[in-house]
């Protein structure tokens, strides 16, 4: 039963489940990858400082790292000339990289804001025009209502001042005809 839980230990370990995360050093200038954990072996790349490397397994005999770049090649590196810690180079190519990023975005974005803005310009245009064609309307609406109120109030006063004539032609033909009339026929009630 021990030998099952080991052998299921040990093949998580190999299969990179608890690989770490390790960048070189930016103490460092160029260091020198080698094809295994030694001097012995033949010297393979050059790595600038703050290359990010994910260990795939330690020999802490030799003081050596297996591990594995971001294009994926795979080769050994001694253990004194990584860090786990981000370092400033790896920071700062990470971070150029994000502005890389979010500046393409925004880019993108004002391209679409403007495509858009273009798409809007007719639509100015005309809301220009409609907004002119309503203040027309409103002025003529308001002379039109001033006009209303002239007609009304003139109406009011022609029709104050025929009524106030009619009345004073009726009390003119009836002084008139009561004198024209004549006699004064006896009612009887006298």
């Amino acid at each position: 039963m021990k030998t099952k839980l080991l052998l299921i230990f040990s093949a998580f370990l190999s299969s990179g489940l608890f690989a770490q995360t390790v960048y070189i050093d930016d103490q460092q200038q160029l260091v020198w990858t080698r094809s295994g954990p030694g001097e012995e072996f033949r010297l393979i790349y050059k790595l600038a400082p703050g290359t990010r490397l994910e260990v795939l397994e330690s020999n802490d005999e030799a003081g050596y790292f297996r591990v594995k770049n971001e294009q994926d090649k795979i080769f050994w590196i001694e253990q004194k000339y990584v860090t786990r810690e981000p370092t400033n180079n790896y920071r700062l190519a990470d971070a150029e990289r994000k502005i890389k990023t979010l500046t393409a975005q925004y880019e993108e974005k004002v391209s679409n804001l403007e495509k858009q803005l273009e798409e809007l310009a007719p639509l100015k245009g005309g809301n220009q025009e409609l907004l002119a064609k309503l203040t027309r309307q409103e002025v003529e609406l308001n002379q039109a209502v001033e006009k209303a109120q002239i007609y009304e109030s003139g109406f009011q006063s022609d029709a104050f001042r025929n009524g106030g004539l009619v009345a004073l032609g009726g009390i003119f033909l009836g002084w008139l005809f009561g004198r024209v009339g004549g006699k004064k026929r006896n009612s009887g009630w006298n």
